[in-house]
């Protein structure tokens, strides 16, 4: 039985939903030796449409890089003024001092970024110079 294209197109839908092939065999009434052959054919489409349906999931909960710089810069914010205002009676210093060097932390691992230089820097491995990539603190 030749497989039609309406079929492909499910076949890729359920595998980039991370769906088994024995629930896709049940489900299309296709073997599951065949699904696993199908697989090979459209391994690229299937990583398409995985990926297409992650970024629409980053997309729809705003879990972009930005949006999380932009929280955590918010709450680091928030943080700060709170210290600056309270006299410590409901937290202890520690409590604040921890939760803010947390806050921070996130913030800094948010905001590494790479960049490519023309700078020729040696290996140590063959001492070779190479163009270098440099991963600097924002």
């Amino acid at each position: 039985m030749a497989i039609t294209l309406k079929q492909k197109e499910k076949f890729i839908d359920l595998r980039s939903d991370g769906i088994s092939f024995n629930s896709i065999s049940e489900k299309m009434k296709i073997s599951k030796n065949t699904l696993i052959k199908l697989q090979l054919e459209l391994e690229d489409e299937i990583k398409n449409a995985t990926y297409l349906k992650y970024q629409s999931i980053i997309e729809k909960y705003k879990l972009n890089k930005i949006n999380k710089i932009e929280s955590h810069s918010k709450l680091l914010e928030k943080i700060i003024l709170e210290v600056e205002k309270r006299n410590l009676s409901e937290l202890t210093i520690k409590e604040l001092i921890l939760l803010k060097t947390k806050v921070e932390n996130d913030l800094s691992s948010e905001t590494t970024v790479s960049y490519i230089t023309d700078e020729a820097v040696p290996d140590s491995f063959n001492e070779l110079f190479t163009v270098a990539k440099k991963t600097l603190p924002l």
